[in-house]
């Protein structure tokens, strides 16, 4: 019998599994995400709204550059992953206004602090 080693990532009290196979490359901060994003308005309970050009392949992009490789799982309309500062993230292939998007959580109010919709 052969031994099989994995890298393991820890992010707070979860803990995930390297996958080479929907490996992501988690260098990019969310700030990077924003940098050519055109601020759209700040929600009433803080939301920070960014536009960016790309449509739902650019928004896929971004959150795979950001989310923590093996963190990444799907969701009902899209998917939702961690950051390497502990963040949830998930993609949206459509939000409430029709468009797709990109949200980022606070993870100590669990509270949406960026949302970053695609066209």
């Amino acid at each position: 019998m052969g031994t099989t080693l994995y890298s393991l990532y820890v992010i707070g009290n979860e803990i995930y599994k390297y996958n080479k196979e929907h490996s992501v490359n988690s260098e990019k901060t969310v700030d990077d995400l924003t940098e050519d994003a055109k601020h759209e308005n700040k929600t009433g309970n803080g939301t920070e709204v960014y536009n960016k050009e790309g449509g739902l392949q650019q928004a896929e992009k971004d959150f795979n550059d950001i989310v923590v490789p093996g963190s990444a799982r799907p969701i009902a309309n899209g998917k939702v992953g961690k950051t390497a500062d502990g963040k949830t993230v998930n993609v949206r292939n459509e939000s409430s206004d029709g468009r797709p998007t990109l949200e980022v959580y606070n993870p100590n109010t669990r509270q949406s602090e960026i949302k970053i919709r695609y066209k």
